[in-house]
């Protein structure tokens, strides 16, 4: 998948006649990236061939770089796209939120599996953080690695099902959300609660009534779930400041860094071997991460598309006239933000590039999506 991306990568860089606004923006700085990423993991390679697995982190930007041509061909939906992802969820995560209560009102059998990242009680459709009792975590997981990531997945198709006025949807994707105990995703659903009404709705009584119910379930649900946020963030090993931390080493250690490792710093396998380089920040803040993997040429790519990201976001939702798909997608790109200081985002996913990219793409060039 990576050799092919590249290639057609490549070729549109070389022979597709692009907007120098979406090659400025877009292409350019995920170029950088890819350049940093290639040059840092293939002299780790050299190494230890098992930090192969890193060059997945390619995939994303590699896949930037086809959505002009995919665009231009007809070959890339990106509403068709919004629409498998969205039924992926409903789907996905419904046979989830079953199988979750009937673990923890009829005592559903589990089977234990091993992952680098812990031991782990594992369901047909779910899996739970196995305790020292051998019991299951509450927090829900459905089949994604982290729940903090399942409520970054569930705050687009929430607000897709919004746009869709499929509010059916939100009786499957609410409760999950609020069994992911996600605190910083409980932050973002109040915030898209408050902004996507106003470009969403025309009735100022619908607007009124949707920002008053988030705005009042989101501090209830906050308020029921902060105590279970502290125990799990104590269980955890204080995640929570080791998150503060990451942010704090990438503004303290940085320019020390670029000056000693600027093609980024030597890999591995495990946590526990990154953390004897004295320059590691840590994988929680990601534009710190793109130093690691990529050096400054992925530091500066990663900083340059999350930044031309929101700015056109505020432009299309404040400034410019467009659909309300436009504005939905805004609205997402500001509320997924933050996610840049917990977890790898949307961003590090080829979804961004697939089902966000062509929107801000074609908002830049002043044209419609089909």
């Amino acid at each position: 998948m990576l050799a092919i991306l590249l290639i057609m990568g490549f070729y549109t860089m070389i022979f597709h006649r692009f907007s120098m606004k979406s090659f400025g923006l877009f292409l350019l700085p995920s170029l950088l990236i890819i350049i940093g990423l290639l040059i840092n993991i293939t002299l780790n390679v050299f190494n230890d061939s098992a930090l192969i697995s890193y060059y997945w982190l390619l995939l994303p930007w590699t896949a930037i770089l086809c959505v002009p041509i995919l665009l231009k061909t007809g070959s890339l939906d990106p509403l068709q796209l919004w629409e498998h992802f969205y039924y992926f969820l409903l789907i996905s995560v419904s046979l989830s939120l079953v199988e979750y209560l009937l673990v923890f009102f009829y005592s559903y059998p589990l089977r234990v599996a091993v992952f680098p990242q812990g031991s782990f009680l594992v369901g047909k459709f779910t899996l739970f953080h196995m305790m020292q009792d051998v019991s299951p975590n509450e927090r829900f997981y459905a089949s994604f690695g982290e729940p903090g990531s399942l409520a970054m997945y569930l705050l687009p198709a929430m607000a897709y099902a919004m746009y869709k006025k499929r509010y059916y949807a939100l009786i499957v994707f609410l409760p999950a959300f609020y069994f992911t105990y996600s605190l910083g995703g409980t932050m973002s659903l109040v915030l898209m609660g408050c902004l996507l009404p106003i470009f969403l709705f025309t009735s100022k009584a619908s607007k009124f009534i949707f920002i008053a119910s988030i705005l009042i379930g989101g501090f209830i649900a906050g308020a029921v779930i902060y105590e279970e946020f502290s125990f799990t963030y104590e269980e955890r090993g204080n995640s929570a400041k080791t998150r503060e931390d990451n942010f704090i080493n990438t503004l303290l250690l940085l320019p020390e860094a670029a000056v000693n490792s600027p093609l980024g710093l030597d890999l591995a396998l495990t946590t526990e071997k990154n953390e004897n380089n004295k320059f590691y920040f840590g994988s929680n803040f990601t534009p710190g991460y793109a130093f690691i993997t990529g050096g400054i040429f992925g530091f500066f790519g990663y900083c340059w598309i999350l930044f031309v990201s929101v700015g056109i976001s505020i432009k299309v939702l404040f400034f410019s006239k467009q659909d309300k798909i436009f504005k939905v997608i805004g609205v997402l790109i500001l509320v997924l933000a933050p996610f840049i200081f917990q977890r790898m985002t949307v961003w590090e996913s080829p979804i961004f590039a697939l089902m966000f990219l062509p929107f801000l793409i074609q908002s830049i060039e002043k044209k419609q999506i089909q």
